[in-house]
């Protein structure tokens, strides 16, 4: 009998990309995400891939979206032991 392999799904490889990038310094609690519009031409990938990786992300307390303003990092979220765990 052959073994089925699951593929990851794209937006978990997004999720982890961006929690990466925020980690690793490329933003500051407080500092503002790029637009949708923007991230998703960045990685190459369609709204609904992105939306479900900031999911991932707000779930995790690495992010917080605030209605017609846009999405902004946590201050609390380096020191979370959540954001190790997912993605």
């Amino acid at each position: 009998m052959l073994k089925q392999f699951e593929r990851p799904r794209l937006y978990e490889a997004v999720a982890k990309e961006l929690k990466t990038f925020i980690l690793d310094g490329g933003l500051k609690p407080g500092d503002q995400l790029p637009t949708e519009q923007e991230l998703c031409q960045r990685l190459n990938v369609g709204r609904a891939t992105l939306r479900e990786a900031m999911r991932q992300l707000q779930m995790l307390g690495l992010v917080e979206s605030k209605a017609g303003r846009g999405t902004y990092v946590c201050g609390e979220a380096r020191d979370s032991d959540l954001t190790r765990l997912l993605v």
